[in-house]
């Protein structure tokens, strides 16, 4: 809409984006926007990059999360991006990054090799075998 057009010129000038949207749906941006700033660089965690810390803030986590499964695009993203999980974050937040992630895979027919890539793997091995023992109960 020519609403969201106005505020990107806002924002990009530095602007108040309210005047354009609303106060609420400015109020939501501007926050999505600080989580968006303290998120990781998610870039690097699919580069392989495990040094970098899981954040503890859970909004924070989730956004985590969501944006590694919106970067998965090959197979070697899903690997790194598993690594740094299983290295670094709580249980149920790579179990919610295998959730959203296989459907997602599975719809674009790469299910299978990834699943055998993350297989090669011990520490991953172990992980996916313990999550499909909890998913079947």
């Amino acid at each position: 809409p020519r609403s969201w057009e106005m505020a990107n010129v806002l924002f990009a000038a530095g602007l108040d984006i309210a005047p354009a949207v609303g106060i609420g749906p400015a109020s939501e941006f501007y926050a999505f926007m600080e989580i968006l700033d303290k998120t990781p660089d998610l870039d690097q965690v699919i580069k392989g990059n495990t040094r970098i810390e899981f954040p503890g803030e859970p909004s924070l986590r989730y956004a985590s999360i969501m944006g590694l499964v919106g970067r998965a695009k090959k197979t070697e993203d899903v690997v790194n991006s598993f690594n740094w999980l299983v290295e670094r974050a709580p249980a149920e937040w790579v179990q919610l990054y295998a959730t959203d992630l296989f459907p997602l895979l599975r719809g674009r027919g790469e299910l299978a090799p990834v699943h055998a890539a993350l297989m090669e793997q011990p520490n991953l091995k172990a992980f996916l075998m313990e999550f499909t023992r909890l998913m079947s109960e």
